[in-house]
């Protein structure tokens, strides 16, 4: 706000101020600049506010009075109004305080503390030559903002700074509506200059068209019966463009007539407006109404959503409780019912959904919530809360209920179909295999006799072409061993059962010992004892195959070695197979896993391609898993992951 020195004001306009001044409806101080804030000056309304005697206020420091006890934080509300009038000593600027609740101590032991809104500001004062003489201190109280009670001033300077420079627009009006004097905030309200608004009455400029509006609004103060007016209208400016205020108006008796003179307060509410508007569409949006109930006065408020959501008419009171059971189906209104009683009881918040019943037979659904407003004396007040209308997201989670369970039917229907599936697969496997080695031993009979039998008749390319049949007739009945291993393995139930991981280990290694000796392979198998939950079958088997691969691809090293390992990790066990071999690419990774799968030729290193495969199935039977980490030329390591076995030790 840019500084304004204060002229002197006409002799004519010096009583109405003053009366302006003794009807003000802010709570006022008038304190000397440059003494330590030392109160010269308290009005009426300030002391009627605070309950505090004039004698005890002029001649004291603000801060021994001032700020009463603030119940956001007292220190802080000192501070805030320290800078504040530092400020206004600095720039010589006025300075407004944000609005504040303050705990206004009783005087009287006999009565409670009040709590009120003020809203502060500390305006300048200069003297003819321009000097800082007084800070004009005032505080508004915004719940009831046009109380008044008058003291009069002995500065007209003070008086000038307050309707100059307030931030509100003020003006002095005739009996008749026509100005006599209007501060510079009301002229950029209206939107016009002041020697503009002075050729129009107070009635052409905020009822232009509405003369019936303007005597509504007047008579009631020029027949005196009562002192204050207010009112809020959109006022049109000249620009076309709206702008939404608040009128207060009240009268000055300067001697036995009826009115002499009016004051007019004009605030700016556009924004307030704007943001109502904004909080009315949101609610709107969101289906959202607000509801109150007095229990002093049995009044109910309801606003236009709820009306909306339970179909009542607006023309209509609120229904009151329990009338508005009619809205509920019965078991809602008994759960409602319910939380209701408790609030009422206890004075706890409350929330529930429930179904409501329109008069027109339609359903919706709300999310109703409730919670106490409590006297001082922690008697319950009233009930308030809000009415949400949740109908569409009802809707969509029965929706997703309804897709959820066709789609579990339909997961069921297609689990059960692929389950027979894979058992006429898995049978038709077993079957095919069993049958197979019927003829199978057939072939391997009759080249036996052929190689024993009919060697010497047979020439060295006979006697090839049988040895071939032989090593195929061998390598048909190792694939169809592990196929119909692999088919049990599918098939067949497995047992958990705690085994110790070391001695399983060695119970394998000592299967192996004819091959390991033969090709002086170095064992590292030194395992503490570690309990593991599997099948004891399944886990054989497993490690069966690994170590016989770890044989198969490292006895060609120079210095073959297989190492057998084992670590704890929470509630697994992690053990290893590491060999030192021909290793293979880790693209080829997820490829070894899957039966039939190989990654050398037969010619160099015999197999079915099942091998991994069944180990892979049987991991998985028991709960485990399995992976590989290699690179050429570096060895292969395999690791294993079970789950561990935890003994349940007696506590005594």
């Amino acid at each position: 706000m840019t500084n304004q020195r204060t002229d002197p004001i006409s002799t004519p306009a010096i009583q109405p101020l003053q009366q302006f001044f003794e009807t003000s409806s802010h709570l006022c101080l008038i304190l000397r600049a440059h003494d330590h804030f030392i109160i010269e000056m308290a009005n009426d309304a300030f002391l009627a506010a605070t309950s505090l005697r004039r004698e005890l206020v002029i001649g004291k420091n603000l801060f021994e009075i001032f700020p009463l006890s603030s119940i956001e934080d007292s220190d802080d509300s000192i501070n805030v109004l320290r800078a504040s009038l530092n400020r206004v000593l600095t720039d010589q600027c006025a300075n407004t305080i944000t609005i504040r609740q303050y705990i206004i101590p009783s005087r009287d032991s006999g009565e409670s503390a009040l709590y009120q809104y003020w809203k502060l500001s500390n305006t300048p004062v200069f003297d003819p030559s321009g000097h800082l003489r007084y800070i004009i201190h005032q505080a508004e109280h915004i719940i009831d903002p046009m109380i008044a009670c008058a003291q009069r001033s002995e500065s007209i300077s003070a008086f000038a700074a307050i309707f100059e420079q307030a931030a509100v627009g003020l003006a002095l009006l005739t009996a008749e509506g026509h100005w006599i004097r209007a501060n510079t905030r009301l002229c950029e309200i209206i939107g016009d200059g002041y020697e503009a608004i002075r050729m129009r009455s107070f009635q052409d400029i905020f009822y232009p068209n509405d003369p019936t509006g303007y005597a509504e609004f007047l008579h009631p103060l020029l027949a005196g019966e009562i002192q204050t007016r207010s009112t809020e209208r959109c006022h049109l400016r000249n620009n076309g463009h709206g702008i939404w205020v608040r009128l207060f108006m009240t009268w000055i008796r300067l001697a036995d007539s009826l009115v002499d003179y009016f004051v007019l307060v004009v605030e700016d509410i556009q924004t307030c407006k704007e943001m109502e508007e904004n909080l009315k569409e949101a609610k709107r949006l969101a289906k959202l109404g607000y509801w109150k109930w007095d229990r002093d006065t049995h009044t109910h408020t309801w606003s236009e959503e709820i009306y909306r959501i339970y179909g009542r008419d607006p023309a209509l009171p609120p229904a009151i409780y329990p009338e508005v059971q009619m809205y509920f189906t019965e078991e809602s209104w008994l759960k409602l019912a319910a939380a209701v009683e408790k609030s009422l009881a206890e004075g706890g918040a409350y929330e529930c959904d429930a179904e409501v019943v329109r008069p027109d037979g339609s359903h919706r659904w709300i999310t109703a919530r409730g919670d106490a407003i409590r006297k001082r004396d922690g008697q319950i007040l009233a009930l308030h809360g809000t009415v949400q209308d949740i109908t569409d997201r009802k809707l969509a989670e029965q929706a997703l209920l309804q897709l959820n369970a066709s789609l579990e039917a339909r997961v069921a229907e297609r689990t059960a179909e692929l389950n027979t599936l894979n058992q006429s697969l898995e049978s038709f496997v077993y079957s095919v295999s069993h049958d197979l080695k019927g003829p199978l031993r057939g072939i391997e009979g009759y080249s036996r006799f052929l190689e024993e039998d009919y060697a010497e008749r047979l020439n060295e390319e006979g006697r090839l072409f049988v040895a071939n049949i032989r090593a195929g007739v061998t390598q048909m009945s190792a694939l169809i061993d592990d196929l119909l291993a692999y088919s049990r393995m599918e098939r067949c139930k497995l047992e958990p059962t705690p085994l110790d991981l070391s001695i399983l280990v060695n119970e394998v290694i000592a299967e192996y010992a004819q091959d390991i000796s033969a090709h002086e392979i170095k064992i590292v198998a030194d395992l503490p004892s570690t309990y593991v939950q599997a099948d004891a079958d399944g886990l054989a088997l497993v490690l069966r195959n690994l170590l016989g691969n770890a044989i198969k691809f490292s006895k060609y090293a120079s210095q073959p070695r297989i190492e057998f390992g084992v670590r704890k990790e929470a509630s697994f066990v992690i053990t290893w197979i590491r060999d030192n071999g021909i290793g293979f690419d880790m693209k080829y990774n997820d490829q070894i896993f899957e039966i039939f799968e190989r990654l050398h030729r037969l010619e160099d290193y015999p197999g079915t391609g099942i091998g991994l495969a069944l180990v892979k199935k049987a991991m998985q039977r028991m709960g485990g898993q399995v992976w590989a980490d290699s690179a050429p030329g570096k060895g292969a390591t395999f690791y294993l992951k079970l789950p561990v076995y935890i003994t349940h030790r007696d506590p005594q």
